[in-house]
């Protein structure tokens, strides 16, 4: 005879919040996959019936070949730093996805700034635009990590890294930590204590030393 099997309303919104969070990882990726594509089919395509001839013609793209590299190395960091902190996402706010949200746009965009930094025309209004949007993407991480930290959307038992539980220094009473915002900072003066009980320990067991006069009081 089986037994029934009892599930948790806690446990299957768990899971729940766990699998948002994972659908929202696969849905980056698939848009920054999207973003690199685009940004590889405007590489223009060298032509020449010589070698000579191609190789002035690359050298004539060069531009375009080196603005393609810079953002692809961009895009890929940008992916690279959300690959590491969202695996421990356990659980999704709005505003958590309304930041990413946010922060794909700029990576959709890159692309188009690229392009426009290697047309013709003014190069400093072209510069801003392309630096305006690098700008915007760095800053909307940067949020998107303030509130990770700040609705505590992190896993508990291995948080993203330079992200501390605040449940640390209740766990630890008396070891030194102080609890500053959301990291734990360690606090100087608990070092102090084991110096200062030492000394006065060897200070009292000390033997007198040679010469000195033992003074008595009557």
């Amino acid at each position: 005879m089986t037994t029934p099997t009892c599930h948790k309303p806690g446990d299957s919104t768990g899971k729940a919040r766990a699998a948002a969070a994972e659908r929202l990882t696969t849905f980056v990726d698939a848009v920054i996959a999207i973003a690199l594509t685009l940004l590889a089919l405007d590489l223009p395509i060298p032509h020449g019936d010589t070698t000579g001839a191609m190789l002035s013609s690359i050298s004539a793209h060069g531009k375009e070949y080196i603005a393609f590299a810079l953002s692809f190395v961009v895009i890929a960091a940008h992916w690279r730093a959300h690959h590491e902190i969202f695996p421990q996402v356990r659980s999704l706010s709005s505003r958590l996805v309304s930041l990413t949200l946010a922060w794909l746009f700029m990576q959709v965009l890159m692309p188009f700034a690229t392009r426009v930094i290697t047309a013709d025309g003014a190069f400093p209004l072209r510069f801003s635009l392309y630096a305006m949007v690098q700008v915007l993407a760095s800053a909307s991480f940067a949020l998107i990590i303030r509130e990770i930290r700040r609705g505590h959307l992190y896993r508990t038992d291995a948080p993203p890294p330079g992200v501390r539980p605040e449940s640390d220094a209740q766990r630890l009473p008396g070891s030194g930590v102080r609890d500053v915002g959301s990291g734990l900072v360690p606090d100087r003066r608990h070092r102090r204590v084991p110096v200062l009980a030492r000394r006065a320990r060897h200070t009292r067991h000390r033997p007198p030393r040679r010469g000195s006069r033992t003074v008595s009081h009557s």
